[in-house]
């Protein structure tokens, strides 16, 4: 009886735990273009878009950026975080967090985060040396998630989950 009631007590918990695994990260392990640490625990409340890029790979998806920018998605509702994989690229650290600062200016709400040891291919099983497009849902669950080139029907099918899913 008490296994059964204990079973029942972890079968009933269960969806809280089906998101993905929680990462912080910071020192060497990875850091906020501000040089703060991330925790993936922010990623609730709100529709989060994550892309997470390989720098020498940025070109892949130009076509995913554009349909997003596009969408006008208000703030209120969601997020959007671009984590780079700086350990997959021969680009400098320096030359990558100039290049992002350029983009906040274009992308001011975006948390732009720098991965120096792949630990978003390890825990979150990211494509390496690739992009990959995730949507989370308010909860922090994966709700779309792609690697690689995204074709057109992929595109409409993410607009389309962030659509559906906000407020």
């Amino acid at each position: 009886m008490k296994l059964t009631l204990l079973l029942t007590i972890f079968l009933l918990a269960l969806p809280s735990f089906a998101g993905l695994p929680h990462v912080i990260l910071s020192g060497d392990k990875g850091e906020t273009l501000d040089g703060g640490t991330f925790d993936t625990a922010v990623l609730k409340e709100k529709i989060y878009m994550v892309v997470h890029i390989d720098p020498d790979a940025a070109s892949l998806n130009e076509h995913v950026d554009e349909a997003l920018e596009a969408a006008n998605f208000q703030s209120k509702y969601y997020g959007s975080v671009a984590i780079i994989n700086a350990k997959a690229t021969w680009m400098p650290n320096g030359i990558i967090k100039i290049a992002l600062k350029g983009q906040r200016k274009k992308h001011p709400d975006t948390i732009y985060v720098l991965d120096y040891s792949k630990t978003f291919v390890n825990e979150w099983n990211f494509k390496d040396d690739s992009s990959s497009y995730m949507v989370l849902n308010k909860k922090g669950i994966p709700i779309f998630r792609k690697d690689g080139k995204l074709s057109d029907q992929d595109v409409k099918t993410l607009i389309k989950t962030i659509r559906d899913n906000l407020k």
